[in-house]
């Protein structure tokens, strides 16, 4: 990816930041220089590199097509399935989620402006009565897989999204800003 696309924490940022102080202040003081070699080495993408990727892939997709749009997001203890039994996605927590929340805004506002074949986190029934066959994960950054996974798998234990993932007729895709390498088995 092109290098401009990152913001990085300067020496004097991280000297001069009273919470990451406090943070380097738990470790040893090799450590804390660890740390501050580890903090200088992290990219950061802002929120309209990350908003302006997402509307350019999600423009490129055929219009032919209609899509389920997903924030990919861990489930709460004991949720196993995605959807209640009816067939409605589970109510998602009040409290901050993270970036999941900027993942929900920026799918809101997208099928707001442009929702013709594209749908915002939509039921099951939905799906059957658009003949939607198209889901598309989103998540910002995708680390050791396991959330992505077990999201897949949540949406999976739906009897209906199961059937028709059986018989080919639901695709499945996500789009990720980033990812290690080595977790596209895992998803897979």
């Amino acid at each position: 990816m092109n290098a401009k696309l990152f913001n990085t924490l300067t020496p004097e940022k991280i000297d001069g930041s009273p919470e990451i102080k406090l943070w380097l202040e738990q470790f040893s003081l090799l450590d804390q220089v660890i740390g501050k070699i580890l903090l200088s080495r992290l990219r950061f993408v802002s929120i309209s590199t990350y908003q302006n990727w997402l509307v350019r892939e999600l423009d490129a997709l055929n219009r032919d097509t209609k899509f389920a749009l997903y924030a990919v997001r861990k489930l709460e203890q004991g949720e196993e399935s995605f959807f209640y039994d009816n067939g409605e996605p589970l109510d998602r927590p009040s409290e901050s989620q993270g970036s999941e929340d900027l993942v929900n805004s920026l799918i809101a506002n997208y099928v707001k402006d442009k929702g013709d074949v594209f749908y915002d986190h939509p039921s099951v029934n939905i799906l059957r009565d658009n003949q939607i066959r198209a889901l598309i994960l989103i998540e910002d950054s995708i680390g050791s897989g396991r959330r992505i996974s077990d999201f897949i798998n949540a949406i999976l234990k739906n009897r209906t999204i199961r059937s028709w993932w059986s018989f080919g007729w639901l695709q499945i895709k996500i789009f990720s800003f980033s990812r290690v390498k080595e977790t596209e088995n895992k998803i897979i």
